[in-house]
């Protein structure tokens, strides 16, 4: 298996049902697209605008309280993501020798500074 399809398994089993920032993403921009149609009725049409008035201010707060989950998503998959390569850049290769990093050796309790 391929390093990324590992980290995106570890990804998906981590974040299990909740939903990815790529998904919130799209359905943040739909909800975008969706409140500058309202907005531009209004433009073609003042009148309208007090009809459209309470479904513009809910859609305004939808859309930020999609921003806001995508970013902190985003944040937690990227987190994830990175600890795993962190492990896999450290994990030793198997049947390989054990590496030391050079300043583990001028531990205290090391017993060559006796």
């Amino acid at each position: 298996m391929p390093q990324h399809d590992k980290v995106e398994h570890v990804l998906d089993e981590f974040m299990g049902d909740k939903t990815r920032a790529s998904q919130l993403r799209v359905w943040r921009e739909a909800l975008e697209e969706r409140l500058e149609r309202l907005r531009a009725e209004v433009r073609a049409n003042p009148a309208a605008m007090e009809s459209l008035k309470p479904k513009i201010e809910s859609l305004q707060k939808q859309v930020l309280a999609l921003k806001d989950e995508e970013a902190i998503t985003g944040f937690v998959e990227d987190s994830v993501r990175a600890v795993v390569a962190d492990i896999g850049q450290t994990h030793s290769p198997p049947g390989g020798s054990e590496e030391y990093p050079p300043w583990t050796s001028m531990d205290a309790d090391s017993e060559d500074d006796i």
